[in-house]
């Protein structure tokens, strides 16, 4: 491979050892930045960097090696990213054309292909990110700033600004919905049957409360292990443990993996067994968004089999 007329490093011989060692001492730190020193120089990079940067963008292989040895040796000096983008393009705008031209049928250099592809990946991720926080590309160029009005350049109001860049319509009152999860959960539920939301209710009594709480009857959900149990054991995935206590503050019996929920007796909680996963299927499938708000309460452990329960 022929590069821009830089010194090369062939890998396993002398120069190319010292390439890795020097890369090595720069290990611990590497600067981002330099400061700058030399008026005639500018901000140069750092040559850890440099390497950093091969890495990052090139995957292991015969044209990384190169790389190393050609553009991260001893000595190389870049006044900065645009200068040494340019002399990666430039090798692979002279090599992918004579290897293109030059190569056997068939024989084409496939890493250096892979390569070119990586690099014009890099390239394009890279403006998309550094484009993420100017305004003016943005449907709400303000939502871009967190909210505070003694911010120096971008001032304003917590209460006036919406903390978005575009509103995205998630649903109407005629969207079938579902919610679970904590008293968050709870309250979004109170709010979509109060204005008239399609709230999707399969299963509810009324031994509950005045207002349903939950899509089905499957209590409170405070963490991530028992909303996915909740799932599994909808879907069939997971058989629950037939556990029943009695809560004593208010008189009645519960599932200790339905917290909240009261049967008079145990039968009757029996009973409703069966048909309340057939509730907390229908309310999955039936729901075309969902809420599902957690909290940071315990969780403990049924040791037998896993499950798990909210809260104890």
């Amino acid at each position: 491979m022929s590069g821009d007329g830089t010194a090369k490093s062939e890998p396993g011989g002398a120069d190319y050892d010292e390439l890795i060692s020097s890369i090595g001492r720069h290990r611990e730190t590497t600067v981002l930045w330099p400061v700058k020193t030399d008026a005639d120089k500018g901000n140069r990079l750092h040559q850890a960097y440099i390497a950093n940067l091969i890495n990052a963008i090139f995957t292991p292989g015969s044209v990384r090696d190169f790389m190393h040895g050609s553009f991260a040796g001893p000595g190389a000096e870049y006044e900065n990213l645009n200068a040494f983008m340019g002399q990666l393009r430039g090798f692979f705008s002279q090599n992918l054309g004579s290897a293109m031209t030059d190569a056997p049928m068939g024989a084409v250099d496939g890493d250096l292909i892979e390569q070119a592809r990586n690099l014009a990946e890099f390239e394009r991720s890279f403006q998309t990110n550094s484009a993420r926080y100017q305004k003016s590309e943005k449907p709400n160029p303000e939502a871009i700033y967190w909210p505070d009005p003694t911010h120096q350049d971008h001032p304003s109001s917590l209460y006036e600004t919406l903390p978005m860049v575009e509103k995205f319509e998630l649903l109407d009152k005629s969207t079938p919905v579902g919610s679970a999860g904590s008293c968050f959960a709870s309250e979004i539920a109170y709010y979509l049957q109060d204005n008239e939301f399609n709230d999707v209710i399969p299963e509810s009594d009324e031994a509950d409360g005045p207002r349903p709480e939950s899509s089905a009857r499957w209590g409170i959900i405070f963490n991530t292990p028992s909303f996915k149990q909740l799932a599994e054991k909808a879907f069939n995935e997971r058989t629950m443990p037939k556990l029943v206590e009695y809560h004593p503050g208010g008189q009645y019996w519960q599932d200790p993996f339905r917290e909240n929920i009261p049967f008079p007796t145990i039968d009757e909680l029996e009973a409703n067994r069966d048909p309340h996963i057939a509730a907390c299927r229908d309310a999955f499938e039936t729901c075309e968004v969902f809420f599902i708000t957690l909290g940071l309460n315990e969780c403990w452990e049924f040791r037998p089999d896993g499950a798990v329960a909210t809260r104890y």
